[in-house]
């Protein structure tokens, strides 16, 4: 978000962020996306914070949206 603030360009991020599932691996990051003003959709269930429940969920949520081709 600095960055894209520095670049004069942090409204444009957040307009594509908020067309986009954000993921979070857990409460930590959750809060400071929070404190962006940015939403967490897709986090790992059952406080499973690591790396394969979060691709998991994320696989999980992108395939409700986006179903694959039979």
């Amino acid at each position: 978000m600095e960055a894209a603030r520095a670049e004069g360009s942090e409204e444009q991020l957040r307009l594509g962020l908020a067309q986009t599932p954000v993921a979070s691996i857990g409460p930590v990051v959750s809060n400071e996306l929070k404190a962006y003003g940015l939403q967490t959709d897709i986090s790992p269930a059952n406080g499973a914070y690591f790396m394969k429940p979060l691709i998991q969920a994320i696989t999980a949520r992108l395939t409700k949206t986006h179903p694959l081709p039979h």
